[in-house]
């Protein structure tokens, strides 16, 4: 199974501290190796905001480091071959320029999963002309919520511990940070995530989530 990584994965991921444990995750459940897939912009944004990455998207040295590695240990994906395809996702709202290249590869890649941290790549899923899309990628999309869910489920980090990572840096996911806020009772904020995990689901009409790992994962 090839993972392909949309970059706003990465920033969030990286600004969380949560790319390693995501690697582990994924190496635990036999999908790292072969290398992830990455797109060639998030190179550029790395390079551009070397000099002083607090001004930058990763907004922390910390965070720039860790995506930096990150994609040290991947692969650029290639450019597109099908723009027939291209021109047929330009008619689908809410599939941003990243996010095109990512489902154009993988509709010729059969063996490959894509990851996002875009909730309107699920709302742009449920579209009428996504439905060439939908039949062919079902269950190969998953969102950063549910790997998050699956790194809370698996202990690493303990859910305390992944709550706290979370809700320091509010602005970086400002749902997401509503769901595991710390004023929350533990089980409350594990119940909303799942929760909100279930509807992106139903609002990307079964092209979430890929079954990649527990409990989102076929056995």
């Amino acid at each position: 199974m090839e993972l392909l990584i949309d970059t706003d994965f990465i920033v969030k991921m990286g600004r969380y501290g949560l790319l390693e444990p995501f690697v582990d995750l994924m190496t635990a459940n036999g999908h790292i190796p072969p290398p992830f897939r990455y797109l060639f912009e998030i190179r550029t944004i790395l390079n551009r905001s070397k000099g002083d990455p607090t001004r930058s998207v990763f907004a922390s040295h910390k965070a720039w480091n860790a995506a930096w590695s990150f994609v040290a240990d991947g692969l650029r994906m290639d450019g597109p071959q099908d723009y027939t395809v291209l021109e047929a996702l330009d008619e689908i709202p809410g599939i941003d320029a990243g996010e095109k290249l990512l489902v154009e590869y993988s509709m010729r890649t059969s063996d490959t999963v894509i990851v996002t941290g875009d909730k309107r790549f699920a709302d742009a899923m449920s579209h009428p002309k996504a439905k060439p899309v939908r039949a062919i990628l079902k269950g190969r999309i998953i969102h950063m919520e549910h790997l998050i869910f699956a790194l809370g489920s698996a202990k690493t980090p303990q859910w305390s511990d992944l709550r706290e990572l979370v809700c320091a840096v509010p602005n970086c996911d400002a749902a997401l940070h509503s769901l595991l806020e710390k004023s929350k009772k533990e089980p409350d904020a594990i119940a909303d995530l799942w929760k909100s995990t279930r509807g992106l689901n139903s609002r990307s009409i079964d092209t979430m989530p890929a079954p990649l790992c527990p409990p989102f994962k076929v056995v």
